[in-house]
This record gives C-alpha cells, structure tokens and sequence, in this order.
C-alpha cells in the first residue's frame, strides 16, 4: 500500500478505524465479545468507544470516557497531522503513539482491563 502511495494518514481518524476493521475482519463474535463491569458487550470493528458502557480501565490508567473520545480524536488527528520536516515526524510518531495509548480510543479487550 506505502509502495503504491494508497497507505492513508497514519494519524487520520479514518486510518485508525480502518485498521481497527481489518485487524478485526474475520474475527468471530466470541473473539469480539468484551466482558465489561460483569456484562458482554460485543466489539464493533472499526468504531470509537462512544458511550459510558464501553469505558475502559488499563492497569491504573483510566482514559478519557467514551463519551470524550471522539473530540479527542479530532485533536489528535489535527495536532499530528501537523508535522512536517523528518525530524518533526519522528519525534511525533513516538507522541502519538503515547496519546494514542493514553486516550485508547477503542474497546478494550478483557486481557488489557486488568
């Protein structure tokens, strides 16, 4: 896709939901069955936590709610969309990725709740 010059954004919105989606593709329901708060609610590939029931807890982190989580994609997308220069994408893939970890705008799997 990168050689053909049809790999997205990587700090798009669209690009991550669309990762999220393929990465998921062919996964079953019970492989997309997350157990929250004693209940199962089941993982939609390639969409945003987006209500109360899909916050997530990793290790001590709580991120942002689901309810947030859209606005702080927006910002995200439009901060690091930004860089431009070698150096300054360089230095932005490694914040990004610690936002990206730190907002964990996508369902979590019960391996990462604990």
């Amino acid at each position: 896709m990168h050689l053909s010059g049809d790999l997205g954004d990587p700090t798009s919105i669209e690009f991550i939901l669309w990762l999220h989606k393929e990465f998921y593709n062919d996964a079953t329901d019970s492989m997309l069955t997350i157990k929250n708060n004693n209940r199962s609610i089941l993982m939609e590939p390639g969409i945003f936590r987006s209500t109360a029931e899909h916050n997530v807890v990793v290790g001590r982190h709580q991120p942002p709610s689901g309810q947030h989580v859209e606005a702080f994609m927006r910002y995200f997308e439009n901060r690091y969309n930004q860089a431009t220069g070698k150096s300054r994408q360089i230095m932005a893939i490694a914040s990004a990725h610690h936002r990206l970890a730190y907002i964990h705008p996508l369902p979590a799997m019960e391996s990462e709740r604990e």
